[in-house]
């Protein structure tokens, strides 16, 4: 829809009929703009509060649980169908329940909300070679979903606006479809979900389906996580059959076409019998609780549910199975974070299929290890920025474990730190763990069972678990209690519990270690180096023993995968399918935790002794044969009797090993569900380690940064005060280049007037070189004047003497002409001509 100039919604078509006849003849852009806001349709106006409280439970011992949770679920009776033929038409038995389909119901909430809430659980039978699905049949199904749901989800929106939800997931464990809202929605909501359920994908959309094979190789080939979640799940991976490696799913994904998807519940589900559980709780009454379960079996049945198959072949995996490998085991492995500096060790210890006494042993236990462990690795010893530590749930398995994430260390130097904490500052805590410091331990573990929920989902899911396994273990947080109270009364069955985990008195403890390497992963370290980590890290030498025994047995693996489990498993076996959820079998018939308290044996044993003992008395004494007769024939008539008694026992105590190996076979039943809480407990025990950590780390920052604001604060008034004595020296200088430019330009008119000064004396020196060059000039041709006419005048001279001594020497004699003497002007001139070259002597001698 487009917004139009009106406020209005209008089609694409009719936008474009209005651009049109404004001239626009373009294309219109895909994008979308937002309508306004409407009214929310459909919540309803009232809703009647007549079942929304449960009622109430008042505190008791033994039913504390009630009182918390409200009154257990009580069973409803669907009329029985034929499984075999679609639901149409189909003549419903009534009076007899359906023993395909067990659904339960409780009316109203301990909390409080007006909502209902419904979930069924359909699941296949399978028989043990089929526990293992492969990677492609998983994704198959995961696709079917995640195509089913964009199907749904624009389709059912208008449920959702008024206050509904639902959730429809398929997987190879089977089909889970969920509802909640307020009662007058429920009915709608179910009938338009199942519709779209039983459409399924009739259209086929290649577009589509090839866009999220992208985003499930995106997911599947990204690592957004921390380190240490990959850890947990390599090791649930190792454990849980029917679970692959993102390797193996990328591998597969490529080769499933969109048809082979579209195909997925009918060829792999509804091939098979399916086994159905319901439960509704919440704000309706009786019969329109029981119509709601029966709408969803029959449209299950219309889809193609509980067709085919023998219905006594298999069974239905209530309790996930969980891989006894009977030997240490472990991953070695890269951080699968590109570029990511932590090493990764996740050091499990699996106790064994849990009992009661077990949860309530190891739940304590758990809670003191998490503090000790974080305590002495992470505050201590700073090797890691997340460190988590206590007891868990993998199925119907219990567990202890310690995973750390960091930097500091390498994984195998981690491990030992973490054996250091098991073999030596657990049993040093519990050994010095006061009678008042054990009760504050005790009591706050109490009050953890007796927390009450939080809301009604949560209340909910408090039911949904023992009606998925076979309607067990609805009283287990009682039985838990008890236990606390009766025989948790001093730490000795904590120190026991503890050393029977970590000390076997002989082979080797069931471990499951997971460590990750930054960068390369380095070769395992011989024994003799790995007992010399053990003594660098404390681990003491009655650990020393274990950890020997257990490195020589260990399988060290270098990948996590189907196949691997499926190795794992031609070596070990599976745990046992049983839920313990009451004391009174673990303790009276079978070998608990706490050791055999088999009173049958001891009582036959007691008998027999008691009838040898009567055998000795007989042939004791010949000599009172005959009057101890019939007290012999009386003492055989006993022990006759005391035989009998036997034999029934016997028969009593195998009914009982008979009761216990039913109860084990639908102990099958707490798997995926307990599987899946135990990890999300896990990761929400991270997750609040990561916070803790966080706000540990923020609270450092706050005083860093208080004292850097102060020492900031202080360096500001440094610089303050620098800045007013610079500000003044500034002023100063600041007068002082204002006197100093005043100079200057005085100087520079001082130089320029004496520049032009020099300039002008140059110029008057020039010319007053030039004039006496010029004077010089003259001066030299005066001298040479003065010379020549020096030279001139002497030989002048001498020419006139010359002359006067000849004309001496010729004097005329008497008798001649006198001629007129020569002038001495005369004779000069002469002279001077005969220099200039004007003749030679002689020619000057000549007369004239």
């Amino acid at each position: 829809l487009w917004l139009a100039p009106n406020g209005s919604a209008l089609s694409s078509e009719g936008l474009l009929r209005q651009m049109n006849a404004r001239g626009f003849t373009g294309q219109l852009a895909s994008a979308i703009i937002a309508i306004p806001p409407r009214p929310i349709v459909g919540t309803p106006a009232e809703i009647s509060t007549k079942n929304m409280m449960a009622d109430k439970v008042s505190p008791s011992p033994g039913n504390f649980e009630a009182a918390l949770f409200g009154p257990l679920p009580s069973q409803l009776s669907l009329p029985q169908v034929d499984h075999s033929a679609p639901v149409s038409g189909k003549a419903q038995q009534d009076g007899e329940p359906d023993a395909m389909f067990a659904s339960w119901y409780r009316r109203g909430w301990s909390t409080t909300s007006p909502k209902v809430k419904l979930e069924v659980l359909l699941r296949p039978r399978v028989t043990p070679d089929h526990w293992e699905k492969s990677a492609s049949d998983n994704l198959r199904l995961s696709l079917y979903s995640s195509l089913l749901e964009e199907e749904m989800a624009p389709k059912l929106y208008g449920f959702i606006e008024p206050g509904a939800s639902y959730k429809v997931v398929v997987s190879h464990q089977g089909i889970s479809l969920k509802f909640d809202g307020f009662p007058q929605l429920l009915p709608g909501l179910i009938n338009s979900t199942m519709a779209e359920v039983k459409r399924g994908l009739p259209k086929r959309n290649l577009a589509r389906y090839e866009r999220l094979q992208r985003e499930y190789k995106e997911l599947l080939a990204s690592h957004s996580a921390m380190p240490i979640t990959y850890a947990v799940q390599d090791r649930s991976l190792l454990l849980t059959p029917g679970v692959h490696s993102n390797e193996e799913l990328l591998a597969a994904l490529s080769k499933i076409s969109e048809s082979e998807v579209a195909l997925s519940t009918s060829e792999l589900l509804f091939d098979r019998p399916l086994e159905g559980r319901a439960l509704i709780m919440g704000n309706l009454g009786t019969e329109a609780a029981r119509t709601a379960i029966e709408d969803v079996r029959n449209r299950m049945l219309d889809a193609g549910a509980f067709f085919g198959g023998n219905h006594n072949e298999g069974e239905v995996l209530s309790v996930q199975p969980v891989v006894d490998p009977q030997r240490p085991v472990e991953l070695r492995k890269q951080n699968p974070r590109p570029g990511d500096p932590n090493d990764v060790a996740v050091v499990s210890l699996l106790v064994g299929v849990s009992t009661v006494e077990s949860r309530v042993l190891y739940g304590l236990l758990g809670e003191m290890l998490r503090q000790l462990a974080y305590n002495k690795l992470r505050t201590s010893m700073q090797l890691g920025y997340v460190v988590n530590a206590g007891s868990l749930l993998i199925s119907n398995v219990l567990a202890v474990s310690t995973a750390i994430q960091g930097k500091a260390i390498q994984a195998d130097h981690m491990e030992a730190a973490v054996e250091q904490v098991y073999y030596d500052i657990m049993p040093s805590f519990l050994r010095t763990l006061s009678d008042d410091d054990f009760k504050a331990h005790r009591n706050a573990y109490r009050q953890q069972l007796l927390q009450p929920p939080l809301g009604f989902s949560e209340e909910f899911k408090h039911f949904w678990s023992p009606v998925t396994n076979n309607q067990t273990c609805f009283k287990l947080q009682d039985e838990m209690l008890e236990f606390l109270e009766e025989v948790v009364t001093s730490k000795e069955p904590l120190v026991e519990a503890w050393s029977r985990l970590v000390f076997p008195a002989a082979g080797v403890r069931r471990k499951i270690s997971v460590k990750y390497f930054a960068g390369e992963i380095p070769e395992r370290p011989t024994k003799v180096d790995a007992a010399a980590v053990w003594q660098k890290f404390g681990v003491p030498s009655a650990g020393y023993e274990v950890l020997a025994r257990e490195f020589d047995a260990t399988a060290v693996l270098s990948r996590a995968d189907s196949e691997v489990r499926a190795q794992l498993v031609r070596g070990g076996d599976y745990f046992a399918h049983a839920l313990h959820c009451e004391r009174s079998v673990a303790k009276n018939v079978t070998a608990t935790s706490l050791g055999k308290t088999d009173t049958v044996s001891w009582r036959i044993t007691h008998l027999e002794a008691q009838l040898r003992k009567e055998q000795l008395r007989k042939t004791a004494s010949t000599e009172q044969a005959e009057v101890e007769g019939q007290k012999i024939a009386g003492l055989e008539t006993q022990l006759r009797g005391q035989a009998e008694e036997k034999m029934v026992l016997i028969e009593q105590v195998n009914a009982a090993n008979q009761k216990v190996a039913d109860l084990e076979a639908q102990v099958h039943v707490l798997g995926r569900e307990k599987t899946l809480a135990a990890e999300e407990a896990e990761i929400a025990i991270q997750r609040i380690a990561d916070l803790e950590a966080q706000i540990h780390a923020l609270g450092r920052e706050k005083t860093f940064a208080a004292e850097e604001a102060e020492a900031a604060n202080q360096r500001t008034a440094d610089l303050e005060a620098q800045l007013s004595k610079q500000t003044e020296e500034q002023s100063a200088m600041a007068e002082h280049a204002q006197m100093a430019n005043e100079r200057n330009v005085d100087l520079e008119t001082q130089l320029q007037e004496q520049a032009n000064e020099r300039a002008v004396a140059e110029e008057q020196a020039d010319a007053a070189d030039q004039k006496i060059t010029d004077l010089e000039g003259q001066l030299r041709e005066k001298a040479a004047e003065a010379w020549m006419a020096a030279e001139e005048a002497n030989v002048a001279n001498q020419w006139v003497a010359n002359l006067e001594a000849r004309l001496r020497d010729q004097r005329p004699e008497d008798g001649q002409e006198v001629q007129q003497p020569i002038s001495r002007l005369a004779v000069r001139r002469a002279g001077r001509w005969f220099l200039r070259g004007g003749g030679s002597t002689s020619s000057m001698m000549a007369p004239r």
